[in-house]
């Protein structure tokens, strides 16, 4: 053996995996990240085209995948809020939803779960924001999305 330890956590880091869901949900609705670039470049006027797509989440749905709001898992899940609906078909949540968050175990069941299908499901400049594994997204279908604007890298049109 080479002398390696794994070890596995559950529960360990669920709550700052939820805050940085929000986080990046957050920054990539109201564009942080092109502000903060230009900032760091030394500019310091606003960025027309950043003040032009930057939203807020007020009239927005979110679906979130493996966790609990709008939610598709493979059960109804007992512990979900009765005001929060279940969505038992994958493809009827991805048709509805604006920004989908992706946080499901990788396993040999999971890995490319959200491939071309799933993402040409889903509206045209939706975002998926993956806090799970990254093999549970079919990269080239991903890269794909983005080069021609399905998915997109700054909030909606």
């Amino acid at each position: 053996m080479l002398g390696i330890t794994v070890s596995n956590t559950p529960g360990a880091v669920d709550e700052a995996t939820a805050t940085t869901a929000v986080y990046l949900l957050i920054a990539t609705m109201r564009r942080f990240s092109e502000c903060e670039a230009q900032l760091r470049s030394g500019a310091f006027g606003p960025l027309k085209h950043v003040e032009a797509g930057a939203r807020d989440l007020s009239g927005k749905t979110i679906g979130i995948l493996g966790m609990t709001m709008i939610y598709h898992n493979r059960r109804q899940s007992t512990a979900a809020p009765a005001d929060v609906p279940y969505v038992p078909e994958l493809y009827d949540m991805l048709r509805i939803v604006d920004v989908l968050l992706v946080s499901i175990p990788l396993s040999d069941t999971t890995r490319g779960f959200i491939g071309a299908n799933e993402i040409r499901a889903m509206k045209q400049g939706s975002i998926i924001i993956n806090t799970a594994r990254g093999p549970i997204i079919d990269e080239e279908a991903m890269i794909m999305a983005l080069q021609d604007g399905h998915v997109s890298l700054s909030p909606f049109p």
